[in-house]
């Protein structure tokens, strides 16, 4: 267990394996369901963007970095997202954080987020991430304590410290 919070029993998290493959690639297509919206593409379509899109963010998050460990969150035994961290050199990552619709607005991701910087600050390392400039959970974060501390394109890098 992670912790826990009045709103709802702390998530846990375990390893993903191969298993998982069906329920980490729907999560993926319902993550991101707003952002292929507008394409006009037939369901089996958008379906197989969504698995390449899918293949292609764990192959470059494999490639940038070492150490890159994939979980599967549980709400109550539950399959309810997943988290992928990974370590370079000098910080831990934060590289995706994602829950299904019906487990957000629990506390959960808070948890998550929390646990993640007790294991930095166990390491002494800083905790980092990237995020969308236009991303709304910009001001999450910096309520969790993040701070911008650069900008590439369109993405803002963030650390806790």
């Amino acid at each position: 267990m992670i912790g826990s919070d009045a709103r709802s029993a702390a998530p846990t998290l375990r390893p993903a394996t191969p298993e998982d493959e069906p329920f980490l690639r729907e999560l993926y297509r319902v993550t991101r369901a707003g952002e292929f919206a507008a394409l006009p593409l037939a369901p089996a379509q958008l379906r197989a963007l969504c698995d390449t899109q899918f293949d292609a963010q764990l192959a470059g998050y494999r490639a940038a970095y070492c150490q890159v460990q994939q979980f599967v969150v549980a709400s109550s035994d539950e399959p309810a997202g997943r988290l992928i961290k990974a370590r370079d050199a000098t910080s831990l990552w934060l590289l995706d954080i994602a829950l299904m619709p019906e487990f957000r607005g629990r506390g959960l991701g808070g948890h998550l987020v929390r646990a993640l910087q007790d294991e930095a600050r166990t390491s002494a390392s800083p905790l980092r991430l990237h995020v969308e400039k236009s991303n709304p959970w910009l001001a999450w974060y910096q309520r969790l304590g993040f701070v911008v501390e650069g900008a590439s394109g369109l993405h803002y890098e963030l650390k806790w410290t």
